[in-house]
């Protein structure tokens, strides 16, 4: 994935640079043909220019083949005038009026020496010739010598911007071979980006998959340790059944032992019991017989008082106040516990307590 991710990066950055590469060609181009259009115009230029040279050589021409006629002088005047208007009508830059004069009295010499004027018109007619083979002298000598150094400079820039444009095909043919290698290689960072992203989805699935993997490992870990404890609780709770089975009978042994021991112990309860309720009875028949000592004279009349109010409220019978005047004259410990209970109770059932005395007692 990360190979592939340089791989589109570089790719990038290639069709960043060959973009770049195209437009500072582009900008060259365009430079080159403004070039090439300034050189058009210059050689249109020197065009007219060498159009107005060989004007001006007619002109020479006739100014020469005027020079023979007898009125040399006002030909020549009216020549070179024509060629000022000649010149000035077609932009040629002409000769000051004041050299003229000179070249006029160099006419009045030629015609005194016609001889040395034929040789100075065959010197003429060889720098003429001179002219028409070589245009950029006639330009260096019009133009003060400029003007061949601006055409060979012309021409140096036309080579140069013909190369270029050669230069130019060139990068054409390589651009489309770039832009055909960028399709290509926009096409493989597709087809990249595509297996990035199934690879990606894959190892997403992959590390899914781990994770499940590992939830079921630490499923399985945790499965095996509760079987382990399983088997150990299954193991121990069949030693506790043992033990189980061993205490179940130790406790019906105990159980057995303890209701053999209980019975046992019944039995001597109960004739414990008996032996107590014997001892009970016998001291209960010797307070009976035994008068109580512990209570002043005070308790005993006012318990007389009150058998004899009863009596006479007819509450108790004779029998009955004769039998409880008795018992409390002994000072009988079973009356005196029953007038003790009574003191919190009502008269009525105060008597009826004192009744059933009597009644137990017969």
């Amino acid at each position: 994935v990360l190979l592939l991710n340089q791989a589109r990066l570089r790719a990038l950055e290639d069709v960043d640079n060959i973009l770049k590469e195209k437009e500072t060609l582009q900008r060259e181009i365009n430079m080159l043909e403004t070039r090439l259009a300034e050189t058009d115009a210059r050689l249109k230029v020197a065009a007219q220019e060498k159009i107005n040279a060989e004007l001006l050589e007619d002109q020479l021409q006739k100014l020469k083949n005027e020079i023979s006629d007898k009125d040399l002088v006002k030909d020549t005047g009216e020549g070179l005038c024509e060629i000022q208007q000649t010149a000035s009508n077609n932009d040629i830059p002409v000769i000051d009026p004041s050299s003229f004069s000179s070249f006029i009295e160099e006419l009045k010499v030629v015609k005194e020496e016609n001889v040395s004027l034929k040789s100075d018109l065959e010197v003429l007619k060889s720098t003429l010739a001179n002219v028409r083979e070589t245009h950029e002298r006639m330009l260096k000598t019009e133009e003060e010598r400029s003007s061949g150094i601006a055409l060979e400079e012309l021409e140096l820039e036309l080579a140069a911007v013909q190369e270029n444009v050669r230069e130019i095909t060139n990068l054409k043919y390589e651009c489309k071979s770039l832009s055909g290698k960028v399709e290509h290689l926009q096409a493989l960072v597709g087809s990249a980006s595509r297996q990035a992203a199934q690879t990606i989805n894959i190892l997403e699935q992959n590390q899914e998959l781990s994770k499940q993997l590992d939830r079921l490992e630490t499923s399985i870990e945790e499965a095996k340790s509760f079987k382990l404890s399983l088997e150990q609780s299954q193991q121990y709770n069949k030693l506790l059944e043992q033990q189980v089975k061993i205490l179940e009978e130790h406790l019906l042994m105990s159980d057995k032992e303890i209701q053999s021991q209980v019975s046992l112990y019944r039995e001597s309860v109960n004739e414990f019991h008996n032996t107590l309720e014997r001892i009970k009875e016998e001291s209960d028949r010797k307070k009976q017989d035994e008068p109580v000592d512990d209570m002043p004279w005070e308790f005993w009349s006012h318990l007389l008082l009150c058998l004899d109010g009863w009596l006479l409220e007819k509450k108790i019978s004779n029998d009955d106040a004769k039998l409880l005047r008795e018992m409390a004259w002994k000072r009988d410990a079973r009356i005196r516990d029953v007038f003790m209970s009574c003191k919190d109770k009502q008269e009525d059932e105060a008597v009826t307590a004192f009744l059933k005395l009597v009644s137990a007692r017969t």
